[in-house]
């Protein structure tokens, strides 16, 4: 069983993470959301619209998150933003960069450099034991998950089948699902 530790940053702001993820929490002033500065390792943060939201970041680029679920995953100066509930502000050195949805994985740099954003496939997240603690306990406090939102992703891998005519037979043949992550 993964051993996680949660921070309940402000009114509906909460923030998980595994022992050895290294973050800097500065709360929010007034009605400013909390900061969350993630050094190395995976983060869970997730605000609901009746709070102030949470900001986190990694290097120069940040998530504003305030009606939503994400995953921050950093390590070695790169990593992926994972939206699963809601709409978050990408920003990079104070420029808004995009607005990511949930069903979307966006590879980071520390510099801030953004790529395109990935489909996420929902049975293959709920397979991460960080992930599926995390949507349990979510679950438990009564948030909605997300996961049934999810778009369906894009099928990546197989050619046309016998149904798109071109009579090969592998109709049957399993596809792969393509899914922008990078393993934990």
């Amino acid at each position: 069983m993964l051993d996680l530790t949660e921070d309940t940053l402000a009114a509906d702001v909460v923030v998980r993470r595994s022992p050895e993820t290294t973050v800097d929490i500065r709360h929010g002033e007034a009605d400013e959301p909390p900061l969350v500065g993630l050094a190395h390792g995976a983060l869970w943060a997730r605000a609901e619209p009746t709070g102030p939201g949470v900001d986190v970041g990694h290097g120069s680029l940040n998530v504003v998150v305030r009606g939503g679920t994400v995953l921050l995953d950093a390590q070695g100066g790169a990593g992926l933003l994972i939206v699963l509930r809601g709409e978050v502000e990408v920003s990079a050195h104070g420029e808004v960069l995009r607005t990511a949805r949930a069903g979307e994985a966006l590879p980071f740099d520390d510099a801030g450099s953004v790529g395109d954003p990935d489909p996420v496939d929902a049975a293959e997240l709920a397979h991460d034991p960080f992930i599926s603690l995390n949507l349990v306990l979510d679950s438990l406090a009564g948030v909605p998950t997300g996961l049934d939102d999810l778009p369906e992703p894009a099928l990546v891998g197989a050619g046309p089948t016998e149904a798109d005519g071109d009579g090969d037979g592998d109709e049957g043949a399993p596809r792969k699902r393509r899914f922008g992550g990078r393993k934990r």
